[in-house]
């Protein structure tokens, strides 16, 4: 029978080969190639190594998990997910995360928690060491694999600029400078510590220089900022905590001078930062955000307005404050923040150049919490960072060796500043719970409290153990088993999307249908699969009649199924209601009657985003379509009532009043896009031009 002693080595060297791999790990076969993989990757390790812990248990015959300060915050937020999870506008989003960002829902979370108890309760002595060892090696190849991005590996192969913005394994600049800073200091805090070993002090040095690098060739601003503020802080606590004040002051100040002189040679935009860098103060100010002009090129060409992200900021995160305040409790359900948003998106969104994004976060880790989880949530967030913070500074004004606790303190600084400025992905929502535990192991001897339950006296029967020792291993062949089929459901559907796009119709019908097998209540799947019927009916009816009447009457009737099972299963997502229209819209080629219901759609749409210009605009299209120029009128007005620099409209209503016979009405809205919009509009001019000749 397996040992105890054996599945602690399962254990240890699970934790060693996830945290070496999970920053690396991605495929080109997926819908999402860097965090889709990464998520499933973390069920699948949590899944072997809570299983090994629970085997582990089962085999001592008691329950042992080690207590932590952090406990009561822990169980607070896990309760307020849970809570969030259960009220949610959207309980399976919020179960499973937003599609394509994936990270940040309740399972997710469940499994840092899990992986936090299995690390502290089983991670002891030098296996701590070797830990981190493991994670500056997986973070080196990183950063390596980013310095050639630099360099120009892989340019030809992302649609990205990925020289001038490297993103190296992590998928954007952001996410690899927030993942880059949270080890960075790790090395410094090594060359401090280990003068004397000349191997380990220029393997830390060369881990250092490189993890600089490519922070430095990410050019994110949030990242950059963040290094420097962190920077500062492990200097001054190293400083302040030192023994010897002396040398430690020489050799960091040899570190950050070189650090600095370095970026002021490498970093491409060093002094547009710093100019820059007083744009960020417009988040917090009353001045209300600019209506976009276009911007008149040396060519005499006039090009979109691009909003400052300040700017974005300041309108996104003032929705999510509307968000919590409608929902100030339990807030509208753990990353639900991309339904939630746009029932309160302000009005003057539609002025910002990324007017008709999506945004599926607020841009900000703890307005993005305080808006889908609530006061709740965003008390015990606060509160286990805070306890964090609390206990770190205490232990390394105490501690003898303060270094390596004084770089994680940094480190951990670093993430929540970025996440200040964007959103935690899977490998930094890993870091808040694995930094702390990294902590704990550090300081705390093996002799640490614990919550101990002792179990039935009868399971020192072996022939008692093996029955839950197998029972076990079929759960974690099981849930394995459930791991890999979810992955599989995303390549199918990730293939099906791509035939579709291509136009090869029939691959993407089966694809989807294998997708929609292996995870039935998945919105998104039923509404590809149903815009794919649309499209098949369509494509049947260009056949000889004869022969293709019944397969577009049964791609007919799937497509509409479809459409309604997407809202059924989803009816807060405001992309299913256009991809419906659009579904509905295909399909009244063949049945004009469609156009009535993909109206329809589109007014629902409309009380779910009553500040969504662009829904407007297509209600008053299809009004006009139906011979209805009163309500087209009026959806019209309604856009540029919430748009007003919407050129597409206002040459519509033009359109509709010369229809009318109000040349006068048409007319000013002719002179208003070319004087304040887009002085080239040539639609416009032609328009303009043809009005003046009439008269």
């Amino acid at each position: 029978m397996v040992s105890a002693k054996s599945l602690d080595k399962i254990i240890y060297y699970s934790f060693l080969i996830f945290l070496f791999l999970l920053p690396l790990v991605l495929t080109p076969f997926n819908y999402e190639l860097f965090e889709f993989n990464k998520m499933v990757f973390t069920y699948l390790m949590t899944v072997i190594i809570v299983g090994a812990w629970l085997g582990k248990m089962i085999v001592k015959q008691k329950i042992e998990i080690k207590k932590t300060p952090l406990d009561p915050a822990i169980i607070l937020y896990l309760i307020s997910s849970i809570l969030s999870t259960i009220f949610s506008i959207d309980p399976h989003t919020s179960i499973w995360g937003y599609y394509s960002r994936f990270h940040g829902g309740l399972l997710s979370t469940i499994c840092y928690i899990l992986l936090y108890y299995a690390f502290v309760s089983n991670i002891k002595g030098k296996r701590v060491l070797y830990t981190i060892y493991i994670l500056l090696g997986s973070g080196f190849l990183v950063a390596f694999y980013g310095i050639l991005e630099r360099l120009g590996i892989d340019k030809n192969y992302w649609i990205q600029d990925v020289q001038n913005r490297v993103f190296s394994t992590l998928g954007q600049p952001n996410w690899l400078g927030a993942f880059i800073n949270a080890l960075i200091f790790i090395p410094l805090a090594l060359t401090l510590n280990n003068k004397k070993k000349k191997t380990l002090f220029f393997l830390s040095l060369i881990s250092y220089t490189s993890f600089f690098l490519c922070l430095v060739f990410t050019n994110s601003k949030s990242a950059l900022l963040s290094f420097w503020l962190g920077l500062a802080f492990f200097s001054f606590l190293t400083i302040v905590s030192s023994t010897n004040k002396k040398t430690t002051v020489k050799h960091l100040a040899l570190i950050c001078l070189t650090t600095f002189l370095t970026y002021l040679f490498l970093g491409k935009n060093t002094y547009s930062y710093i100019k820059k860098a007083s744009s960020w103060v417009k988040i917090f100010s009353n001045q209300p955000v600019a209506s976009p002009t276009p911007i008149k090129t040396t060519a005499g060409r006039y090009q979109p307005f691009i909003s400052e992200s300040a700017d974005i900021r300041k309108i996104v995160w003032q929705g999510a404050v509307k968000i919590w305040q409608n929902y100030p409790i339990l807030g509208s359900g753990v990353e639900t923040f991309a339904y939630s948003y746009y029932q309160f998106r302000p009005k003057e969104h539609n002025l910002l150049s990324e007017w008709d994004f999506l945004y599926n976060k607020a841009h900000n880790e703890f307005l993005n919490i305080l808006s889908c989880q609530g006061t709740v949530g965003i008390i015990s967030y606060l509160l286990l960072i805070s306890i964090f913070f609390f206990w770190l500074v205490k232990k390394i004004f105490k501690s003898k060796d303060p270094y390596l606790l004084t770089a994680f303190f940094s480190g951990y600084l670093t993430i929540l500043i970025t996440n200040f400025f964007g959103f935690s992905v899977v490998v930094i929502g890993l870091f808040f719970f694995l930094i702390p535990a990294l902590c704990f192991n550090l300081q705390e001897k093996t002799s640490q409290q614990a919550l101990t339950i002792k179990l039935d006296r009868h399971l020192k029967n072996n022939s008692i153990k093996k029955p839950f020792l197998i029972g076990l291993f079929i759960l974690i062949i099981f849930l394995s088993h459930s791991v890999f089929q979810l992955w599989r459901a995303d390549y199918f559907f990730n293939q099906g999307e791509k035939y579709y796009q291509a136009g090869y119709l029939l691959n993407s019908f089966k694809s989807l249908q294998k997708a929609i097998d292996l995870k039935a209540n998945e919105a998104l799947y039923h509404n590809q699969l149903g815009r794919t019927a649309a499209k098949m009916a369509l494509a049947y009816q260009q056949i000889d009649a004869s022969q293709s009447g019944q397969l577009v009457e049964e791609m007919k009737t799937l497509a509409v199924q479809e459409a309604e099972k997407t809202l059924n299963l989803n009816p807060v997502h405001l992309n299913f209601y256009r991809l419906n229209a659009q579904i509905f819209l295909y399909l009244s080629t063949i049945e004009p009657a469609f156009k009535k219901e993909a109206l329809q759609t589109l007014l629902k749409a409309g009380q779910l985003a009553p500040t969504d210009a662009k829904i407007f605009y297509n209600q008053g299209v299809l009004y006009l379509q139906l011979g209805e120029k009163d309500k087209a009128q009026k959806a019209w007005e309604k856009a540029v009532d919430l748009k007003a620099n919407y050129y597409q409209v206002h040459l519509e209503l033009a359109k509709l009043h010369l229809q009318l016979g109000e040349k006068d009405k048409a007319q000013k809205k002719l002179e208003f896009v070319l004087e304040k919009i887009d002085p080239q509009n040539k639609q416009a001019q032609k328009l303009l031009q043809e009005l003046k000749n009439k008269n």
